[in-house]
């Protein structure tokens, strides 16, 4: 509706290449479709949005996803936690997306749009 507000938190494609797979959001490549942020920017734009905040979360995401694979490795997954969702795989994933991160593969970023129609 004009002047309603639209948030996301998305991974996008990274400089440093095709994304590896498993990975949280897609099992293989047929299935994948990210997009880099400039190609992001310009889908909000003609959607619509006007982009009122953008922020990359791509070292914070990084910083958290070493944590977790540190995690993993020394005592397994906890009772409660993403690894539910995903299902068998979960610890590949999580290697897997912080490698694409630590290799530029992928992006994150947090984006706040407004409808100004």
């Amino acid at each position: 509706k004009p002047g309603g507000r639209f948030a996301v938190y998305d991974v996008l494609q990274g400089a440093g290449g095709e994304a590896r797979y498993p990975a949280p959001w897609a099992r293989d490549p047929s299935i994948s479709f990210l997009v880099s942020p400039d190609e992001l920017r310009v889908l909000l734009d003609e959607a619509g949005f006007e982009i009122t905040g953008w922020r990359d979360t791509t070292e914070p995401g990084r910083d958290w996803f070493r944590q977790v694979s540190a995690r993993l490795s020394e005592g397994g997954p906890p009772p409660l936690g993403f690894h539910l969702l995903l299902g068998e795989g979960f610890a590949e994933m999580a290697d897997n997306q912080r490698r694409n991160l630590e290799d530029n593969r992928i992006a994150l970023i947090e984006a706040v749009c407004t409808n100004p129609g």
